[in-house]
C-alpha cells in the first residue's frame, strides 16, 4: 500500500505492530520519510518530558507509552533496514572469513546462525552464502581401536553428525564425508548409498580384506552428486578379481565432478567412466611403485597408451605422488601443462632424472604456483636445469639439503615472486633472495649457518612482506638484518633459540614500526620477567598470542588477566605452571572483559608442563563452565608427554585436553 493512502494512525500502527517487532524491510520510501518526521517529534517530546512520566502518546495516536512508542519506531526506522541486499550480503561474507566448517550439533551462537535468526530476510540471505560446510569422519582412534566400546562411540557420533547435517543444513551446504582405512571398516558400501545424493565431497579409504566396502557395490551413477572424489584402492593381489572394473559407470552422464584424487598401486579405477573434460583438479598418488606385478605394469602402460589426460581440457591444479617408474610411464603423456595454475610434483628417493622432472616445466607458461618435493637424501642440483616461469607467484621447495639462492632464482623470476617456502636456507642466501625478489610477501624456511652472515651490517628493507615464518638452529641465524614495515605475522620456532632471541625479536618490531597482527613463537629457554614484559608490551595490538615452552612469571600472568598486557587478543596461548593458576586467568580475564562490556577473547590456550599426567575434573568443569557463560573456547595442551594409554585415559571426560610431543 502506498504511503498517500495511510492515516496517521494508520502508518503509526505500521510502525509499531510491523516493522518495528520485526527486522524486515515492509515500508515504502513515502512512508520511511513521514515516519522519520514523526520520530522526530517523539523523541523532541519525551526530552522535555520528565524520566518518571509514563505518559501516553496520545497526540501521536499510539496506545502505547511514549517511550515504548519511540522505541518501536526506532526500530522500525533502524538504518539498517535500508541497506540493499547486495551489500548487506558483501558485510555477512566479510564477517564469514576464517569461518571453519559447521559445528555438529550446532552452536547457536556462532555466527552463521545469529544471522538467521534475526529475521526471515536476513535468515533467507544468509543460507545463500557459501559458509555452509560440514565435515563429518568415521573413524576408529587408533588408542582404543581394541574396545568395541569406543569404535562403536565414534561411529554413531559420526552418524549422529551426518544425520543433523542433513536435517538443518541448506540444500546447497557442502557436506564432507571421510571414511578412514580399518578393517572392519566403520560403514559398509550399501549403508552409505542413500545418502549420496546429498554428500559433495567423499573421501574413502578402502580395505581389501572388508568385503562389504567393494566399491563395485555402487550402483550405476552414484557418485554423480559428487563435487569431489578422493579415494584410495588396495592393491589386488594376483587371483584377487575384487578390483572394479572399467565397465562399471559410477558417474553417470551428469557428472558434476571437479576434484580427484586417486591412490593406488594398480589403476583400474582410472580406466572406469571418469568425466576427464570437467575436472579442476587431480591428484595422482603411488609413492612405491617398486614391487609392480607385471600385470599391473602393463595396466599403467595402457593406461598412458590411452591417455585420458590428454582431454583434461579444464585443469588447473596438477599433482603427481609417484615412484621412478610411473614417471617414466606417465610423464610422456600430454597433460595440458600449459593450462595449468598450479603443479606439485613429489618423487623418492631413486627416482628419474632431473631433467625428466623439469621438462615438463617448459610448457607450464600460466603456471602460478609450483611444489617441488624431493624426499630422498641425495643431493640434487636444482640449479642444473634452469627453468625460467613467467608467471610464476608462489614456489615451494621440499629438499633435505641446503637450498642455495641460485636454487631458487632458476625456477622463480624475481619479479614475480611472492611466495617462497623451503627447507633449510642459510642465512646469507636467505638475504640475496630477499634482495632480488623485491616482491616478497610470504616467506616460510628454516634459516641456518648465520655466523656466515656477520658480515652484513646494512639494513635490507622489503617492501610488500607480510608474513614470515622461520625456524632457526640458533639466534645467530635470526634475520635481524630486514626491516618489514607491512609485516603482520611472524611465527619462530626452533630447538635452541638462545637467551636473547626475546630482545633480537622486540629490536625487529620496534625497528620496523610494525602492528603483528599474529605471533607465534615457540621457545625452550628461560626468559627474564623484564625481556617477557617488552615483548608483550611491542605486540599488544596482536589478535592471536601463542607463546610455548615459556613459563609466564605470576607477576605476568596479573599484568595479562587484569588487562594492561595483550588486551586486544582474540586468541591467547601462554605457559603456566599449574591447571589451577590458568583457571583464575581465564576467570579474571573474561569477567573484566564482560564488565567493560566487551569479550573479545574468543580462544585460551593454557601450556603445562609434562609433570601433569591428569587434570582434576573439578578444574575442568569449572573451565567448561566458563566456556558456556561467555561463549569462549579454552584449551589445555600437556607439552613434552608422550601419547601413552595410561596418560589418555583420565583425560576421556574432556576431549580439549591435547598431548604435544
Amino acid at each position: 500500500m502506498s504511503s498517500t493512502h495511510l492515516s496517521d494512525t494508520e502508518l503509526i500502527e505500521k510502525l509499531e505492530n510491523v516493522a518495528g517487532l520485526t527486522n524486515d524491510n515492509v515500508l515504502s520510501v513515502g512512508e520511511i520519510s513521514r515516519g522519520r518526521i514523526l520520530l522526530s517529534h517523539a523523541r523532541d517530546t519525551l526530552a522535555h518530558l520528565n524520566s518518571s512520566s509514563i505518559a501516553q502518546a496520545q497526540v501521536y495516536r499510539s496506545t502505547f507509552a511514549l517511550p515504548e512508542h519511540v522505541a518501536r519506531l526506532s526500530v522500525a526506522l533502524a538504518p539498517h533496514k535500508q541497506l540493499p541486499l547486495e551489500i548487506l550480503e558483501q558485510i555477512f561474507r566479510s564477517g564469514s572469513e576464517g569461518l571453519l566448517s559447521v559445528k555438529l550439533p550446532p552452536i547457536l551462537s556462532e555466527y552463521r546462525w545469529v544471522l538467521g535468526r534475526v529475521c526471515s530476510t536476513w535468515r533467507r540471505l544468509s543460507r545463500s552464502i557459501p559458509f555452509w560446510e560440514a565435515a563429518i569422519t568415521f573413524y576408529y582412534d587408533t588408542e582404543w581401536f581394541e574396545n568395541i566400546f569406543y569404535r562403536r562411540s565414534h561411529v554413531e557420533r559420526a552418524w549422529k553428525q551426518l544425520r543433523c547435517a542433513l536435517d538443518i543444513l541448506p540444500e546447497f551446504a557442502f557436506i564432507r564425508v571421510s571414511i578412514d582405512d580399518f578393517d572392519p571398516g566403520p560403514i559398509s558400501t550399501s549403508t552409505l548409498i542413500p545418502y549420496l545424493t546429498h554428500i559433495k565431497a567423499l573421501k574413502w579409504c578402502l580395505c581389501r580384506s572388508n568385503r562389504e566396502q567393494l566399491i563395485e557395490v555402487f550402483p550405476r551413477g552414484a557418485l554423480s552428486p559428487l563435487r569431489s572424489l578422493s579415494i584410495q584402492l588396495p592393491i589386488p593381489d594376483r587371483h584377487d578379481t575384487a578390483v572394479i572394473a572399467p565397465s562399471v559407470d559410477l558417474f553417470g552422464e551428469s557428472s558434476r565432478l571437479q576434484h580427484l584424487d586417486f591412490t593406488s598401486g594398480c589403476p583400474t579405477f582410472l580406466h572406469s567412466n571418469i568425466p576427464w573434460c570437467q575436472l579442476q583438479s587431480f591428484k595422482l598418488s603411488n609413492p612405491d611403485d617398486s614391487d609392480m606385478s607385471l600385470q599391473i605394469h602393463t595396466s599403467w602402460v595402457q593406461l598412458a597408451q590411452r591417455d585420458p589426460f590428454r582431454l583434461m581440457s579444464s585443469l588447473e591444479h596438477l599433482t603427481l605422488d609417484m615412484g621412478a617408474d610411473l614417471f617414466r610411464i606417465l610423464l610422456p603423456c600430454m597433460f595440458p601443462w600449459h593450462n595449468l595454475k598450479a603443479l606439485t610434483i613429489v618423487w623418492p628417493n631413486q627416482g628419474p632424472d632431473l631433467p625428466l622432472i623439469m621438462k615438463p616445466l617448459q610448457q607450464c607458461t600460466s603456471l602460478l604456483t609450483l611444489e617441488l618435493s624431493y624426499q630422498g637424501t641425495d643431493k640434487i642440483a636444482f640449479d642444473a636445469v634452469s627453468v625460467q616461469l613467467p608467471s610464476l607467484q608462489n614456489l615451494t621447495l621440499v629438499y633435505s639439503g641446503f637450498l642455495l639462492a641460485s636454487m631458487v632464482m632458476s625456477i622463480a623470476l624475481s619479479g614475480t615472486l611472492r611466495s617462497l617456502l623451503a627447507g633449510s636456507i642459510p642465512l646469507q642466501d636467505f638475504y640475496t633472495i630477499a634482495t632480488k625478489c623485491h616482491r616478497l610477501a610470504d616467506y616460510q624456511s628454516r634459516l641456518v649457518d648465520g655466523e656466515l652472515a656477520a658480515n652484513i651490517t646494512d639494513f635490507l628493507t622489503l617492501p610488500h612482506l607480510t608474513s614470515l615464518d622461520i625456524s632457526l638452529d640458533d639466534s645467530s641465524s635470526f634475520p635481524a638484518a630486514i626491516i618489514a614495515p607491512l609485516l603482520t605475522s611472524l611465527c619462530i620456532s626452533g630447538p635452541g633459540l638462545g637467551y636473547n632471541i626475546v630482545e633480537m625479536i622486540v629490536d625487529f618490531i620496534v625497528r620496523s614500526k610494525i602492528q603483528l597482527q599474529t605471533l607465534r613463537l615457540h621457545h625452550r629457554e628461560m626468559v627474564s620477567p623484564e625481556s617477557l614484559r617488552e615483548l608483550l608490551t611491542a605486540v599488544d595490538s596482536c589478535h592471536h598470542v601463542e607463546i610455548r615452552g615459556i613459563l609466564f612469571p605470576q607477576q605476568i600472568l596479573d599484568e595479562v588477566a587484569s588487562g594492561l598486557l595483550l588486551s586486544r587478543s582474540e586468541y591467547l596461548c601462554i605457559g603456566l605452571s599449574a591447571p589451577e593458576i590458568f583457571l583464575t586467568v581465564v576467570r579474571h580475564c573474561l569477567k573484566r572483559q564482560a564488565a567493560s562490556g566487551c569479550v573479545i577473547l574468543r580462544e585460551i590456550c593454557g601450556c603445562l608442563p609434562r609433570t601433569y599426567e591428569t587434570i582434576a575434573e573439578d578444574i575442568m568443569i569449572d573451565l567448561q563452565n566458563l566456556e558456556e557463560s561467555y561463549s569462549v573456547n579454552v584449551e589445555i595442551y600437556i607439552l613434552h608427554l608422550r601419547r601413552r594409554r595410561e596418560n589418555i585415559f583420565p583425560l576421556q571426560y574432556n576431549q580439549r585436553v591435547y598431548l604435544l610431543k
